[in-house]
């Protein structure tokens, strides 16, 4: 791909960018996305139908293709790196991200890596979860101390989930 960076990053010239792909309403009443191609988290203010923000996600990372997006109670926004092996925060008071590598797993049945997809936050401890899809794994992040704990997933490729009132997660295989 012409315009994929050395250290992988997709930089599309911006009449080529990829995203808006998620969106996540925050606790401050504005819209989060994911900008995919460009690696880019946005914020849309419903109030006065402007853009405010493109946090652009520092490409020494690694962390590339963000994903699904959810905001947990304490107003913290999460989301999956679907081309890459990480998840990440954003704090949106500071514009600060948190990148977290996840533990090295094999693919399940196909060649390449795995894909952290979907996720959901728990109502009753405020902990991100993932799925990682050709993984077989789902994940739980500590939401202070930042702790990835990952489980097998009781179907293949664990994709999207959503947790209930209960705090029962519910988990579709791909």
């Amino acid at each position: 791909d012409k315009y994929r960076t050395k250290d992988g990053v997709n930089n599309y010239p911006p009449s080529q960018r990829h995203g808006p792909h998620s969106l996540a309403l925050g606790n401050d009443g504005k819209y989060y996305v994911t900008n995919t191609g460009s690696t880019s988290i946005g914020v849309f203010n419903p109030k006065t139908d402007k853009w405010e923000a493109n946090h652009q996600i520092d490409p020494k990372s690694g962390a590339v293709y963000p994903h699904s997006i959810r905001v947990n109670k304490a107003g913290m926004v999460w989301f999956t790196f679907a081309g890459s092996e990480k998840v990440g925060r954003l704090n949106p008071e500071n514009g600060k991200f948190d990148i977290i590598e996840l533990p090295k797993v094999a693919a399940q049945g196909i060649s390449g890596g795995t894909q952290p997809y979907g996720i959901d936050i728990n109502p009753i401890d405020d902990a991100m979860w993932y799925g990682r899809l050709f993984g077989d794994k789902i994940g739980r992040i500590d939401p202070e101390t930042l702790e990835v704990t990952e489980y097998d997933s009781p179907m293949r490729g664990p994709r999207r989930m959503h947790f209930n009132k209960e705090g029962i997660l519910w988990v579709t295989g791909y």
